[in-house]
């Protein structure tokens, strides 16, 4: 998630943008650390934010869902 306070504090006007730049490096690294185990994954960016906020207990506005990951074992063929 996204807490705006925190990110206008350390980013300022920028913080949308760069908010956005750094999930996705925070993704590539779990990416690169779940196939280092043998693992899989799965970046997801659209889905139902409404639904997602509920679920991560957030209120979609001061706090919101911007980026997950679903990790997994994959299936042998």
């Amino acid at each position: 998630t996204m807490v705006k306070s925190r990110c206008i504090q350390k980013y300022g006007s920028l913080s949308y943008m760069l908010s956005f730049v750094e999930a996705g490096h925070r993704g590539q690294n779990i990416s690169l650390c779940v196939n280092a185990f043998g693992m899989g994954c799965c970046s997801m960016g659209s889905t139902n934010y409404d639904k997602l906020n509920t679920l991560l207990a957030v209120d979609g506005v001061n706090e919101h869902y911007i980026y997950s990951i679903a990790l997994g074992v994959p299936l042998k063929n």
